[in-house]
């Protein structure tokens, strides 16, 4: 989807570098978010690679911050939004040559 919007390589790198990067640092993948304040907890619910990297860790570790059932069916929500807009985004052919 990031890449029927950009129109030069280095715009895609920008997504990477300001949304992609920052997300992967603040979703617990370096610490367990129950040692952040409360309202931290809270928005890092709102990230979905907190969801992805919570999985992992209980895939690895047998460990996680959530219950394992809610950051399935998240993931799982997110993935079907996420096609969903790239299926409309192709359907009708955004920014597609002719």
């Amino acid at each position: 989807m990031a890449r029927i919007f950009c129109e030069k390589f280095d715009h895609l790198n920008g997504i990477t570098n300001f949304l992609i990067t920052p997300l992967a640092f603040l979703s617990g993948t370096f610490y367990s978010i129950n040692v952040l304040p409360e309202y931290l907890q809270n928005l890092c619910y709102l990230n979905p690679v907190f969801w992805l990297i919570d999985g992992d860790r209980f895939g690895a570790l047998n460990f996680s911050d959530m219950n394992i059932f809610y950051g399935i069916m998240f993931t799982l929500v997110f993935i079907f939004l996420l096609f969903t807009a790239n299926w409309i985004l192709l359907f009708r052919g955004v920014r597609l040559k002719n």
